[in-house]
C-alpha cells in the first residue's frame, strides 16, 4: 500500500512543471505602449493626408484663378482699341485708386475711362470657391493714345493666408492712322550648277557651285524688326575616290572639298533692351575667289565678289540709307566680279578632251529690297531682283568651227514687285525684266530661243562632235515655269504675292566615246591540224602438231590494217573592238527663284 501512495504522488508532481517565459502572453503594460505607438503613426498619417487635400485645393483653386485673369486680358486684346478701357462706376472705393472722378490713377497711371464693361470689379464662383477679378486699364503714355496697360488682379479667401494673383500686359492701337501693322519678304534665291557621273580619272558623286543669293524681311508691328542677308557663292566637291585639294578653301586631300559661304546680315529692331539698335549696315564686304582640283584634271572655281546688307526700323538719317520716315526699310545685294567655271579633261583614248562644264561670266547680281512708307495712307513694298551674266554649258576645246557650247545664254534680268496697303498698284513681274536669248546646238548649228522671264519653256536639242580620237554625243533640255502673282482685297490691299518661280532649268546629259583603244584588241591566230591513217598487214604460218594418237594441223592466218593522214586548217576572222564608252556625266544649270510678299493688317473696328 505504502508503494501505491509514493507512486501516486510522483504522478501528480510531474502534472506541475514549471512554464517557459517565452510562453506568457502580453502584459498589460506592454499592450497600452503598442497601441499609444500605433495612434500615434495613424494621427501622423491623417495629417499628412489633410496636408495633402489641402495642397491639391490650393492647386485647383489656383487654376482656375490664372484662368480667369487670363481671360479677362484676352477678351480686351481681341477688342477694339476705344473700348480697352474702364468703367468708373465704382472705382472711387478701390483701395489702389487714387485721385477724384474723371482723374483716376492706378499705381501713378492715369485711367482709360469709357469702356464697356459694366464694372472694373467681377465676382466669381467656380467649384465652390468665391473668385474676386478687379481689371485696371491705364495710359502709360500722357497722351493716352499710345501704349495702354491692362492690369487683372484675382483674390479668392482660403484658410489662411488669402491668395492674390496679378497679370499685366501692354495693348496698342493697330490701326492704318497712327500704327500700321504690314510685314514683307523678298529673296533672289541663288543659282546651282551641278554635275555628276564619270569623266577620265574621276567618279563625281556631286559637284557644285551654289551661287550669291540674297533675302530680306521686315515688320511693322509692336515689335518692329528689320533684316537683310546676303550669302556669297559656295563650291563643293565629292568624289567616290580622292584625293581633292583646295588653295584657298576647305580641302585636307581626303576625296571631298569645300569653299567655304560667307554671309553679310543685319537685324534692326526698335527694342531698346536689345543689342542690335534700330539701324545695322553691312557695306562692301568682300570675298574671295576659291579653287577646288582632282588628280583626274577637274577644276572648280568660285568667284570673287562684294556684299552688302542694310536694315532700319526707325527714322535713319544719321545712316545715310532708306527713306528716313520713322518705318521700317531693308535691302541686301551680292555682286561677283570675276568668273566662274568648271574645267575636266577626257584622257581614256588617244589624246586628250579638254573642256568646261560651265564658264559664267561676272556680275551675277542678286538683290532684295522691303520699303514701308506713311505716304498716302500707309503701304509696304517688296522687290526682288537677279542680274545674270552669260553662260555656256559644256564648252570643248577644238570643237566645230562656231560651237561655244551645248547651250549658251544671254545676260538678262528677272524683277518681281508686290505692294500691300493702301495701294491699288498690281503685283509685278514684267517692269525691269528683260530678255535673254537661248542658243541649243543641234549639229548643223545653234538654233535661238527668245524668252521673257516668266514665259513657260520646254525645248530639247542633240548633236554629236568628233574631236580628234573622241566622240562626244549629248541631248541639252531648256525648261522654264511661267511666273506667278496673286492679289487679296481692293485699298487698303492686304496681301499681294509676285514671284519667277523657276527662272530657267537646262540639263546636258554626255557620253565621251574613243574611237582607239589604248590597249591593242585581242587577235585570233590560224592553226594547222595533221591526222594520219595507217595500214598494217600481218602474216601467221600454219602449224601441225601431233599427239599420240592424233595429229592436228593449223592452217596460215592473214591480218590486214589501213593507216590514212589528213591536214587541214582552222581560220578565226578578228572582229574591231567598238568604240570604248570613257565618260558618262550630267550637267545640270539652276538660275533659282525671284520672288516678293507683302501682307497688312486689317484695320481695327
Amino acid at each position: 500500500m505504502q508503494s501505491a501512495d509514493t507512486s501516486g504522488v510522483g504522478l501528480r508532481a510531474n502534472h506541475h512543471t514549471r512554464m517557459n517565459p517565452a510562453d506568457k502572453g502580453f502584459s498589460l503594460i506592454e499592450q497600452i505602449i503598442a497601441m499609444t505607438v500605433i495612434v500615434g503613426a495613424l494621427i501622423g498619417l491623417l495629417s499628412t493626408l489633410g496636408a495633402t487635400a489641402k495642397g491639391l485645393t490650393i492647386s485647383r483653386q489656383r487654376t482656375i484663378g490664372i484662368s480667369l485673369a487670363k481671360q479677362a486680358i484676352e477678351n480686351l486684346e481681341g477688342s477694339a482699341y476705344n473700348n480697352v478701357a474702364m468703367n468708373l462706376a465704382g472705382l472711387s472705393t478701390d483701395p489702389l485708386i487714387h485721385g477724384t472722378t474723371p482723374n483716376f490713377t492706378f499705381e501713378g497711371e492715369f485711367v482709360v475711362p469709357g469702356g464697356t464693361t459694366p464694372s472694373y470689379k467681377t465676382t466669381i464662383v467656380s467649384v465652390g470657391t468665391t473668385f474676386v477679378l478687379r481689371t485696371f486699364v491705364t495710359s502709360v503714355t500722357a497722351a493716352g493714345s499710345g501704349y495702354r496697360r491692362v492690369t487683372t488682379i484675382i483674390e479668392w479667401p482660403s484658410t489662411s493666408p488669402a491668395h492674390t494673383m496679378r497679370f499685366s500686359t501692354l495693348v496698342f492701337p493697330l490701326d492704318y492712322a497712327s500704327y500700321p501693322s504690314s510685314s514683307g519678304d523678298a529673296e533672289a534665291t541663288g543659282g546651282l550648277i551641278s554635275v555628276n557621273g564619270q569623266l577620265g580619272g574621276d567618279t563625281i558623286e556631286d559637284l557644285h557651285l551654289a551661287l550669291p543669293a540674297v533675302r530680306s524681311d521686315t515688320n511693322a508691328s509692336t515689335l518692329r524688326t528689320s533684316i537683310g542677308a546676303a550669302a556669297s557663292a559656295t563650291g563643293f566637291v565629292d568624289l567616290l575616290d580622292g584625293p581633292v585639294t583646295g588653295p584657298g578653301c576647305t580641302a585636307s586631300g581626303t576625296d571631298v572639298g569645300e569653299c567655304p559661304r560667307q554671309t553679310d546680315d543685319s537685324i534692326a529692331d526698335n527694342d531698346f533692351t536689345s543689342t542690335t539698335g534700330s539701324w545695322v549696315s553691312g557695306v562692301g564686304r568682300t570675298f574671295v575667289a576659291g579653287n577646288l582640283l582632282t588628280l583626274g584634271g577637274t577644276t572648280l572655281t568660285t568667284p570673287a565678289g562684294t556684299m552688302t546688307s542694310r536694315t532700319s526700323t526707325d527714322a535713319c538719317g544719321i545712316c545715310g540709307f532708306g527713306d528716313s520716315d520713322g518705318l521700317p526699310w531693308s535691302d541686301a545685294s551680292v555682286t561677283t566680279t570675276t568668273a566662274s567655271t568648271a574645267g575636266f579633261n577626257s584622257n581614256h583614248g588617244v589624246g586628250v578632251l579638254s573642256g568646261s562644264f560651265w564658264s559664267m561670266g561676272g556680275a551675277w547680281t542678286p538683290s532684295a529690297s522691303i520699303d514701308h512708307d506713311s505716304t498716302g495712307g500707309g503701304l509696304v513694298t517688296s522687290t526682288a531682283q537677279l542680274s545674270a551674266p552669260p553662260v555656256r554649258v559644256l564648252d570643248l576645246v577644238g570643237g566645230p568651227a562656231g560651237y561655244a557650247g551645248a547651250v549658251k545664254v544671254s545676260a538678262f534680268t528677272a524683277k518681281a514687285t508686290a505692294a500691300a496697303g493702301y495701294t491699288l498698284a498690281a503685283p509685278d513681274v514684267a517692269t525691269g525684266t528683260t530678255t535673254m536669248q537661248i542658243q541649243l546646238w543641234d549639229g548643223a548649228g545653234y538654233r535661238t530661243v527668245n524668252l521673257l522671264p516668266g514665259a513657260a519653256l520646254d525645248t530639247t536639242a542633240a548633236a554629236s562632235l568628233t574631236i580628234g580620237d573622241h566622240i562626244v554625243s549629248f541631248t541639252s533640255r531648256v525648261q522654264a515655269q511661267p511666273s506667278n502673282f496673286s492679289t487679296l482685297g481692293t485699298a487698303p490691299r492686304g496681301d499681294a504675292a509676285a514671284q519667277h518661280p523657276s527662272i530657267l532649268l537646262i540639263t546636258v546629259e554626255v557620253t565621251i566615246t574613243s574611237a582607239t583603244l589604248k590597249d591593242t584588241p585581242p587577235t585570233t591566230t590560224t592553226v594547222p591540224t595533221t591526222s594520219t591513217t595507217t595500214t598494217t598487214t600481218t602474216t601467221i604460218p600454219a602449224t601441225t602438231t601431233t599427239t599420240s594418237p592424233t595429229t592436228t594441223t593449223t592452217g596460215a592466218t592473214s591480218t590486214s590494217s589501213t593507216s590514212t593522214s589528213t591536214t587541214s586548217a582552222t581560220t578565226t576572222t578578228t572582229i574591231p573592238a567598238p568604240p570604248l564608252v570613257t565618260d558618262h556625266f550630267t550637267i545640270a544649270v539652276d538660275y533659282g527663284r525671284v520672288s516678293a510678299h507683302t501682307t497688312w493688317l486689317a484695320k481695327a473696328a
